[in-house]
């Protein structure tokens, strides 16, 4: 690659464009309601697959997994957003 362009610059514009719109929407949240002015339930994926389009049974399996462990994880406050919802 050019000097002028180091090869980390890569794995740079690829993050920004992955994660730069959910990073810059929970910084203006956070910055307009404030600290916990709203719920974000976010989590790594673990052994699940990072490739959107990925519905292979193992990886939907592994979802699964993942969602049935945030939800034991974040009861109460599953709870706490499901009480200030709208019915």
């Amino acid at each position: 690659m050019h000097e002028r362009y180091p090869s980390h610059w890569g794995r740079v514009i690829l993050h920004l464009l992955i994660d730069g719109t959910n990073e810059l929407v929970h910084r203006e949240l956070a910055e307009v309601l404030g600290s916990g002015g709203y719920p974000r339930l976010q989590t790594d994926l673990g052994d699940a697959s990072e490739v959107l389009d990925d519905a292979s049974d193992e990886n939907i399996d592994h979802l699964k997994a993942l969602a049935a462990t945030m939800i034991s994880e974040r009861d109460r406050k599953l709870d706490g957003l499901c009480a200030v919802l709208p019915r």
